[in-house]
């Protein structure tokens, strides 16, 4: 499509350049037109502000649920099922936005899901009002290349700022910083009533998984963190488990409750009895041969599990399913088998067990081994009852240690609204040991921010200092949003805060003021340092970069080409063909009005000669005298003398059937040897279509049927 456009595009040029006047007189102007495009095409300021108010509408929907005291919004999806949020990235991705510059945002709420865990309804609130204020300064004649330097200034100068004078280094605060960072995070969240508790079980949780790679680096990988939900009891009886939780039981009720210690085989095949491929075709003579076939077809599996038990396997994972002549075996060894895994479980018990997750039993050589190097190994395997569920639990695994968090609740909506808001405080305690840095939150790090921006702008003789003050002042929104989220006087809180952080940057005696955010439950101004309201760094600076690029590449479009969908593409092209109309011959055709596509489907051809119904009854009403044939199309209800009409016949010229709908005439079958016309009668807004016949079916109905006229051929 870009190269047609760019060929059709410099033809038009070229057109263009050749018809201009050589002569032209002195002061007139010579104004080409806009070449043809196929599509809608939209210029300067009108994208600008549509792509503006787009960014606006998806910020305005996730901004109340922003802060402690944010609230929740309800998405019902097509088929009916609720999801009860706040969370910014789930918000936006269940809403299915259609433009194109708002679908920037909720790329960009998700990137920030996936790099820090928390902030995604910051950053979408960020990026809109840098884009509303960068709009407003392009409507002031100052020029879009200048304002995006200018942000890029500013986003560099605020990173630098938070890392050099915002930052806390985490080892002088030992593990109370951790529980801090997640109850901040759990603050805005359902379970913030009990964020004591929570927070203790997800540092408990991120500490447990520990671990150092081969570089020498400490690592947190939360994804060996198993969350299982059960119903019943209250939140405050979720638990820590220390292991890896199958939501499965035991294949079979006479296969051990424990095992230890455990040697365990990771599958993803099936062990039930052998079939045979498709396509494979065996001809027995002997009934007896028969026997054997499917004695070899079990053996084959029973031979598989041996070689399983002897390499000893005594827990067997199958992503696939065990049948119960299989489990025979695995109860006589006294092993454990599960089957139905799920294949994310499977691969993190593969890698906390130093497991290999095996797809086939077949060798380089076409044999069948099992090596035992592919076991992974545990202290033990067992299998536990939780609510009214069967839990294999995988304790002491090999390389990295796994837990599970057990969560109660009392239904599916809060279970996993509780499931969400342990996923960003699990990812937000994970990078604060990783980069350990904390900063301020409530509002705090944007206010300094934006003070610090302010005086640097005024620093600049150049046109990004509007930029820069118009950055400094879109921080605030921050600050705004909370205060407002929390039925308290924004503009009164926000001025207080920007007093105490500018008496800070220009007091060498007031810098401990840098800390003071928003108290958001008595409207007040508090060093949220010392009252525990901390956030990890990195989440500060990604917000800010993130916003600021998402910002800068909607910034940057003027132009808007919407290519409407060309004639021929694949699918459609057929379509079109098959919908286009051929042309209305001279003679009268038959004339019925149901789609090609329905043509096999009709078994009711009403022949008034006694050879049966079917289709092919019209070849035998070619044997004899002149016939109607009625088809049964009562869902397309074409009446019987309109048929008749267009094709010149009269109801003396045929016999009709009473219950027909359709009536064809006589030479009808004729027609269907070479093609049959379908033109629309009662329905003037369908298309005629055309079926075709090959000469192969031509030649059946003549050598096996002898029933055409000789004049049929």
């Amino acid at each position: 499509k870009a190269n047609k456009l760019s060929l059709h595009l410099s033809r038009k040029l070229r057109s263009l350049i050749y018809s201009f006047p050589l002569d032209k007189p002195p002061g007139m102007s010579i104004s080409a037109q806009n070449p043809d495009i196929s599509g809608e095409r939209q210029s300067g300021q009108d994208v600008r502000t549509q792509n503006v108010m787009a960014c606006q509408a998806v910020s305005n929907i996730v901004k109340t649920s922003l802060g402690p005291v944010g609230l929740d919004k309800m998405l019902v999806d097509d088929i009916g099922d609720v999801t009860i949020t706040n969370d910014g990235a789930t918000i936006l991705r269940m809403l299915e936005v259609e433009h194109p510059a708002a679908k920037v945002l909720v790329e960009l709420a998700e990137l920030q899901d996936r790099e820090v865990g928390d902030g995604t309804t910051s950053v979408v609130i960020v990026a809109a009002e840098l884009l509303k204020r960068a709009n407003d300064l392009v409507r002031n004649k100052i020029h879009p290349t200048s304002i995006i330097s200018g942000y890029r200034l500013a986003m560099r100068e605020a990173c630098k700022y938070i890392e050099e004078k915002l930052v806390t280094k985490v080892e002088k605060l030992g593990k109370v910083p951790l529980i801090n960072c997640a109850k901040t995070s759990m603050s805005s969240k359902l379970i913030s009533g009990d964020s004591d508790f929570f927070a203790n079980l997800v540092v408990d949780a991120v500490l447990s998984v520990k671990m150092t790679n081969q570089r020498g680096e400490i690592k947190y990988p939360i994804k060996g963190i198993n969350i299982l939900k059960a119903h019943g009891q209250s939140a405050r009886d979720s638990y820590l488990l220390n292991g890896y939780a199958l939501n499965t039981g035991r294949a079979a009720q006479g296969m051990p409750l424990r095992v230890s210690p455990a040697k365990i085989a990771c599958l993803d095949f099936n062990l039930q009895k052998t079939k045979m491929q498709l396509g494979v075709q065996v001809v027995v003579n002997d009934p007896r041969e028969l026997e054997k076939i499917r004695q070899r077809e079990a053996d084959m599996t029973k031979e598989r599990i041996e070689k399983l038990l002897k390499a000893g396997a005594n827990v067997i994972l199958t992503t696939k399913g065990i049948d119960d002549m299989a489990l025979k075996y695995f109860v006589e060894a006294g092993a454990i088998a599960v089957r139905r895994v799920r294949k994310e479980d499977m691969r993190h018990v593969a890698k906390a067990t130093g497991a290999t997750l095996v797809t086939t039993f077949a060798d380089m050589e076409g044999e069948e081994t099992f090596d035992p190097a592919h076991l992974g190994s545990a202290e033990e395997v067992v299998e536990e009852r939780i609510a009214d569920d069967d839990v294999v639990l995988i304790k002491g695994t090999k390389t990295s240690s796994a837990v599970s968090l057990i969560l109660r609740g009392a239904n599916d909506y809060m279970l996993d609204e509780m499931e969400r808001a342990l996923h960003d405080a699990l990812c937000i305690v994970k990078r604060t040991l990783e980069s350990n840095t904390v900063v301020a939150g409530g509002g705090a790090v944007e206010s300094a921010l934006s003070v610090y921006l302010e005086h640097l702008a005024t620093t600049l003789g150049s046109r990004e200092q509007l930029a820069i003050a118009e950055f400094a002042d879109a921080l605030l929104i921050i600050p705004k949003v909370l205060a407002v989220n929390a039925a308290k006087d924004a503009t009164e809180l926000v001025a207080k805060l920007r007093a105490y952080h500018h008496t800070a940057q220009t007091k060498a005696d007031k810098k401990h003021y840098s800390s003071m955010g928003l108290d958001l439950v008595n409207g007040t101004i508090r060093n949220n340092l010392e009252a525990g309201v901390i956030e990890p760094a990195m989440s500060k600076v990604k917000i800010i970069q993130f916003a600021t690029e998402a910002a800068i590449t909607i910034l940057r479009i003027d132009d808007m080409i919407k290519l409407v969908k060309e004639d021929g593409q694949g699918d459609d092209k057929l379509e079109q063909q098959f919908l286009k109309s051929p042309e209305t011959p001279k003679s009268p055709l038959p004339c019925t009005d149901f789609d090609a596509a329905y043509f096999h489907s009709y078994a009711h051809v009403v022949v008034d000669v006694g050879c049966g119904t079917g289709i092919l009854s019209i070849f035998c009403a070619q044997a004899g005298a002149k016939r109607v044939y009625a088809v049964d199309a009562s869902d397309i209800a074409v009446h019987a003398e309109e048929v008749l009409k267009a094709n010149g016949l009269s109801d003396k010229d045929v016999e009709i059937e009473e219950e027909a709908d359709v009536i064809v005439s006589e030479w009808m079958g004729y027609m269907l040897l070479y093609e049959l016309y379908m033109a629309p009668i009662s329905h003037p807004g369908r298309y005629s279509h055309i079926m075709v016949f090959g000469a192969t079916f031509m030649e059946l109905i003549k050598q096996k049927l002898d029933l055409l006229p000789p004049n049929a051929s």
